[in-house]
């Protein structure tokens, strides 16, 4: 990471403690970065981020030509207006059906960044696990070759992409349940509201997400079980894949089938719909159909490709030049020095 505003011979590093925690080129820990001096001439510096661990870091520049402290002394250092913090995707769904190519959201990951997924070693360590690189931000699918059990995600960055850190972890489970949960959406004077008219608003993404939380919890299901495989037009209806044990899935099809929890969950949808979009008001009515899924034996493909979409924003300021992001994780900044 690139900072700019230096004087010659001034010195610099990332806490996410106290400025004493700081040493002239040595990192004592992965809550801090190594202390770097400027040369002689330089009126910018690049600070080394690869060992950091998540979390939100300050910066502390000794300046010893204007008497703001002492040259390898970091007590004596001045908290900058420079901040980073430091973020791991969030990946989902975190429960899904082995032998299938399932779609894997990761909030903040862009193009070029690189996922793991491996069956034995939750330390990132695994040698030969699938590895997958963006190709656009936001999203990557994989799973074809995951049987059944844990699978632990790990995450790097293109900038530096040997440094992995641990995303999630992910069980793939032997069953699933298939679900088409038909909503019909009317607007405040009762008009249906079709699936081309709202998949265009600007809140659909998040009224997505909305909705699948929704699912998940009116049929009793662990959050990140459930996902969107589909919508389609008629009225609007979702496809939602839900992955669990047998005991699990047997349950939520029995809520499925009781029409209190699907007047319930249409009007949660509903209400997101209302609360996401202030230029009008919805209600809602739902139906569903179920069928089981799951038990596909899982392959081993040679190499495992990804796709993605989605928009991620990384806000930079003035004076903001990122050379390196963190190794393992994706970094916003906001760099300034006063």
């Amino acid at each position: 990471m690139a900072i700019s505003g230096l004087a010659g011979g001034e010195e610099a590093g990332l806490t996410a403690g106290t400025c004493g925690d700081i040493k002239l080129n040595a990192a004592a820990s992965n809550a801090v970065s190594k202390g770097v001096k400027n040369s002689a001439t330089g009126t910018s510096l690049d600070i080394p981020t690869d060992n950091l661990a998540t979390g939100n870091y300050k910066t502390c520049v000794v300046r010893p030509g204007t008497g703001c402290g002492a040259a390898g002394d970091f007590n004596s250092a001045t908290v900058a207006g420079a901040t980073l913090s430091v973020v791991m995707p969030v990946v989902s769904p975190i429960a899904i059906v082995q032998g299938t190519d399932t779609t894997f959201k990761l909030s903040t990951a862009l193009a070029g960044d690189i996922v793991t997924f491996s069956a034995t070693k939750d330390d990132c360590s695994d040698t030969n696990s699938d590895k997958v690189t963006l190709t656009e931000n936001g999203q990557v699918t994989a799973g074809k070759n995951f049987g059944t059990g844990p699978i632990y995600v790990c995450f790097a960055t293109k900038e530096v992409p040997s440094a992995f850190g641990k995303a999630a972890t992910v069980t793939a489970f032997a069953k699933s349940l298939s679900v088409d949960f038909r909503l019909v959406l009317t607007d405040a004077n009762g008009k249906e509201v079709k699936l081309a008219d709202v998949s265009v608003a600007a809140w659909y993404q998040e009224w997505l997400k909305e909705v699948t939380t929704d699912f998940c919890s009116s049929v009793g299901m662990p959050a990140g079980s459930c996902s969107i495989t589909k919508v389609a037009q008629g009225s609007i209806i979702f496809t939602f894949e839900v992955a669990g044990t047998d005991a699990l899935l047997t349950a939520a099809e029995a809520k499925l089938k009781d029409p209190a929890v699907l007047k319930s969950l249409a009007e949660k949808m509903a209400a997101d719909a209302s609360t996401l979009d202030a230029s009008s008001s919805y209600n809602g009515a739902g139906t569903a159909t179920s069928s089981s899924g799951g038990s596909t034996p899982p392959v081993k493909p040679t190499t495992t490709t990804g796709t993605t979409t989605g928009t991620v924003v990384v806000e930079g300021a003035a004076d903001l030049m990122p050379t390196a992001f963190v190794g393992m994780v994706m970094a916003l900044l906001m760099l300034k020095l006063n």
